[in-house]
């Protein structure tokens, strides 16, 4: 099982903006160590301890259980920094998840897929579990009626991090977790 390690926010983007290897504290971290957990995982790697690889345009199947009923955003931070709001999304439903049960995206039985992007190289996703709703209109935002997914407004991972760190900021620190999955992405 993965572990949620904890840095300084002071520290935070400067280990996004320098740090060579990607890691779940260059996105957030939360000072405290609540009673709430997540774990988020993709399909090649159920276990979530691996770095496995797709192909660019493979579909990918990612899962988030929560351990007490929790609301559920899940985001794709590209190699190039530029991050993708995959829930909530228009597609599948809330981002709600029940206590002690696993949320797949896409489901099985839904009538779309979800690929990866032709971005060759280190992805990472990153699970966020709050006890309550978050607000991400600073972050996210739907451009069209059509849209199925949110836009992420910050172009750099240093930036979503930032954006991100003050919706956080605003809940009690037991309040919220997150976890992050990591694969490639091959030619």
């Amino acid at each position: 099982m993965k572990r949620l390690m904890m840095i300084p926010a002071a520290m935070l983007l400067g280990t996004a903006a320098a740090a060579p290897k990607i890691s779940a504290q260059s996105i957030i971290v939360n000072p405290t160590q609540p009673d709430l957990a997540v774990s988020v995982n993709v399909d090649k790697d159920v276990a979530g301890t691996q770095n496995p690889s797709y192909r660019a345009g493979e579909n990918i199947r990612v899962s988030a259980s929560v351990n007490r009923d929790a609301y559920v955003y899940l985001f794709n931070v590209n190699p190039d920094g530029s991050v993708d709001q995959i829930l909530p999304n228009r597609l599948g439903g809330d981002n709600f998840v029940k206590a002690n049960t696993t949320r797949s995206f896409p489901a099985p039985g839904d009538t779309f897929t979800y690929s990866v992007d032709n971005i060759i190289g280190q992805n990472k996703v990153l699970a966020l579990a709050s006890l309550t709703p978050l607000n991400l209109d600073q972050i996210s935002s739907f451009k069209t009626a059509q849209d199925s997914f949110a836009t992420v407004n910050a172009k750099t991972q240093a930036g979503f991090a930032q954006a991100l760190s003050i919706v956080v900021n605003a809940q009690p620190q037991n309040s919220w977790v997150s976890d992050t999955a990591f694969y490639t992405v091959a030619g």
